[in-house]
C-alpha cells in the first residue's frame, strides 16, 4: 500500500484472509482494495464480513457506511453509521465500566490499609456520572467514528478512502476544523509527499492547539522529510519538553538523532537515543547509539598526536631533558601528559560502550549491515585483528550501502595494515 503496488497488497490480504477468515483488518483492507479497483460487490462482501465478526467494532461499521455511501445508497450508509454511533457507545460505557472497577479497587485497598477511619467512605456512594452521552447521543452521529476510522486509514496507506473519512469528519464536526482534524489531514497530506499544505494544516493546528505534543511531533517530521533539518530539531525537542510523549516517539528519537549526529553533536545524541533504547528499544535505537558513543570516543588524531608526543617525552615521574629545564614548561607539560591520559581513559570508556551498545543493536537484528561496518571499526581501533576482519566479512555479505562508512572503513584498514579479508598480495 505504502508503494502504491495495489496487486500485490491484494495478494497480500488474500493470503492472510485463507490462513485466518476471521482476521478483521485484511476483511477491511481487502474491501478496500476492492473499492479501489471498481469491483464493488466483492468490496461489499468483505466489508459486511468484517462486520459480522464479534466484536465488529466502530472502523468496520464506519467503512461499510462510507462504502455504500460511495454507491449513492443513503438508507444503508446512514443505517451503518449508526450501528457505528452505537458500537462507540457500548465501548465507552465498557471503558468507563472498567475505570470505575479500577477506582473502586484502590479504593478498597486504601481502606484495608487505613483501617479504622471513614476517610472517603462516603464520597464514592455510586458511579460517577458518566459523560458518554457527552461524546455522542443515540440520535446523531458522532463525529468520532469517522476520526477513528481515519486514523486505520493512514495507518495503512488507505488514503483515497481516509480522504472520504476525513470529509465526513468535517461535515459532522460541530467544532470545524479541529486540531485533531488538522493533524489526520496533516498527516494524510504527508503520506501524498505535499509537504506545502502539510505545513499549512500544521501551522492552523498550531494555532489552536499550541501545547498539543502530537502536532509538534508531526511538525517536526513534516520539516524533516522537506530537508528542512534546523526546523524540524526545534519542533522535535518543543515535542519532547511535554510531560507527555507524543504517539509517534519513536520515529522522533530516531530522527532527532540523526539531526545531532549530523551537525557532529554527539553528546545530545547520545543522550536522545539512549532515552529511545529506554522507551522503544530497537537495533536502530542501539545502532543510534553505538554511532554516539563511537564518535565520541573516537581519537581526534591532530590533538592526540600532539598529547602523545608531550607525555613521552614527559610522563609524570621522568626526568625531562636538559632542553626543557625551565619550571614553567616542565608544569606545562606535565598537565599535558596528564590530561593526554584523562582523555584516554574517558575515550577507551566511550568506545566500550559503543561496542557495548552495537552488540545489544546485533542481538536485536544482526542482518542490520551498518551495525556490522561499526564494530568493524571498533575492531580496528582496539586492535582485534581476526575479529575486524570477521565483522567487515559481514558487512560485505549483508551489502553494506553507507559509502561513508565504507569509505571510512577502508582508510582505517589502510592505515593499521589490517582488517580486510579479501585483500591479497
Amino acid at each position: 500500500m505504502l508503494t502504491g503496488d495495489y496487486l500485490k497488497a491484494d495478494e497480500c490480504f488474500y493470503n492472510a484472509i485463507s490462513i485466518q477468515q476471521t482476521h478483521q483488518p485484511s476483511l477491511m483492507m481487502s474491501g478496500i482494495v476492492a473499492v479501489m479497483f471498481e469491483h464493488y460487490e466483492e468490496a461489499q462482501t468483505f466489508l459486511e464480513r468484517a462486520t459480522s465478526i464479534e466484536p465488529a467494532g466502530v472502523v468496520a461499521w464506519t467503512l461499510l457506511g462510507l462504502f455504500h455511501e460511495g454507491q449513492n445508497d443513503s438508507f444503508k450508509a446512514e443505517k451503518a453509521f449508526l450501528e457505528a454511533n452505537r458500537q462507540l457507545r457500548t465501548e465507552d460505557t465498557m471503558r468507563q465500566r472498567d475505570r470505575e472497577e479500577q477506582t473502586d479497587k484502590e479504593e478498597e485497598k486504601d481502606k484495608d490499609e487505613t483501617e479504622g477511619t471513614d476517610q472517603g467512605s462516603e464520597s464514592h456512594q455510586g458511579p460517577p456520572a458518566s459523560n458518554i452521552s457527552s461524546r455522542s447521543d443515540p440520535a446523531k452521529i458522532s463525529s468520532v467514528i469517522y476520526r477513528e476510522t481515519v486514523q486505520f486509514l493512514l495507518q495503512n496507506n488507505a488514503l483515497q478512502m481516509a480522504e472520504r473519512a476525513l470529509a465526513q469528519e468535517l461535515l459532522c464536526s460541530d467544532g470545524g476544523r479541529t486540531v485533531s482534524f488538522l493533524l489526520c489531514l496533516a498527516q494524510l497530506q504527508l503520506l501524498r509527499a505535499d509537504y506545502c499544505s502539510a505545513a499549512a494544516s500544521l501551522k492552523e493546528a498550531l494555532f489552536h492547539g499550541f501545547q498539543d505534543v502530537d502536532v509538534w511531533a508531526l511538525n517536526g517530521h513534516c520539516h524533516y522529510l522537506s530537508g528542512k533539518f534546523r526546523d524540524a530539531q526545534q519542533s522535535y525537542e518543543r515535542s519532547l519538553d511535554f510531560q507527555q510523549l507524543p504517539e509517534e516517539a519513536y520515529s522522533v528519537f530516531l530522527r532527532l538523532g540523526s539531526i545531532y549526529l549530523q551537525e557532529e553533536k554527539f553528546e545530545r545524541a547520545k543522550a536522545i537515543y539512549l532515552q529511545a533504547s529506554h522507551h522503544s528499544p530497537s537495533c536502530l535505537t542501539w545502532l543510534g547509539m553505538g554511532i554516539a558513543c563511537y564518535r565520541v570516543g573516537e581519537p581526534s588524531l591532530p590533538i592526540l598526536s600532539d598529547l602523545a608526543w608531550h607525555g613521552h617525552r614527559l610522563l609524570p615521574g621522568k626526568t625531562p631533558p636538559a632542553a626543557h629545564t625551565d619550571q614553567a614548561n616542565i608544569a606545562a607539560l606535565e598537565r599535558a601528559a596528564l590530561d593526554y591520559q584523562r582523555m584516554m581513559v574517558w575515550k577507551l570508556e566511550e568506545m566500550a560502550e559503543a561496542e557495548d551498545a552495537l552488540t545489544e543493536a546485533n542481538h536485536l537484528n544482526n542482518l542490520n549491515a551498518e551495525v556490522w561496518g561499526y564494530l568493524s571499526l571498533i575492531c580496528l581501533r582496539s586492535g582485534r585483528q581476526a575479529e575486524a576482519e570477521q565483522t567487515y566479512k559481514y558487512a560485505i555479505r549483508l551489502n553494506l550501502q553507507k559509502e561513508s562508512l565504507l569509505r571510512e572503513i577502508k582508510e582505517l584498514q589502510d592505515q593499521l595494515g589490517f582488517g580486510d579479508p579479501f585483500f591479497h598480495f
